[in-house]
């Protein structure tokens, strides 16, 4: 998070998307895709949902500072956020080990069915899922309970700098093929 000041005010905004929880990137995207009468709406509730400002603060912004803030995010540009962390991901005590290499994305049929599954009820919100089919403790299988156990605690807790580097890699979903 990168503080700023602005108008005697500290702000703190998401200087890298990297750095966001998987549920704080999804809504950002969210907002960002949705339809707005013209694209300062849409970047004034994208920055105001990556930052501590109201929508009527951001409103009040400079519009120079505006252009940087929305610039900093690199919405558009997932591709430069693709360094992968070395360690796995740790949090409340167990540890969450990466079960795919990044230079091997290749998802059986059973990942890619529950990951359909995951974006036909909700094509926003397949993040967490891709994580937790991915990211497994020790000694757990993959199965669709584990998965939805998972997903909750990886979208609160693990920063999208552990899963962009595979978001990109499946981005194109409808193009994707089981290998």
């Amino acid at each position: 998070m990168k503080k700023i000041e602005i108008k005697g005010k500290q702000v703190e905004i998401i200087e890298n998307l990297s750095e966001t929880k998987i549920n704080k990137f999804e809504l950002i995207l969210l907002n960002y895709y949705n339809e707005f009468d013209n694209e300062i709406d849409r970047f004034v509730n994208v920055l105001s949902l990556a930052s501590n400002l109201s929508i009527d603060e951001v409103e009040e912004l400079d519009l120079d500072l505006f252009k940087d803030l929305v610039t900093s995010l690199n919405i558009n540009d997932l591709d430069e956020l693709q360094e992968l962390p070395t360690t796995d991901f740790v949090f409340d005590g167990i540890t969450y080990n990466r079960v795919k290499n990044i230079n091997e994305v290749k998802l059986t049929v059973k990942e890619m069915r529950l990951l359909q599954n995951a974006i036909s009820l909700n094509k926003n919100k397949f993040v967490g899922i891709l994580a937790s089919i991915i990211y497994i403790p020790t000694g757990e299988n993959l199965t669709e309970e584990s998965i939805s156990k998972r997903k909750e605690i990886l979208e609160n807790n693990m920063s999208m700098g552990y899963i962009i580097p595979f978001l990109i890699k499946v981005k194109d979903l409808n193009g994707l093929q089981p290998k």
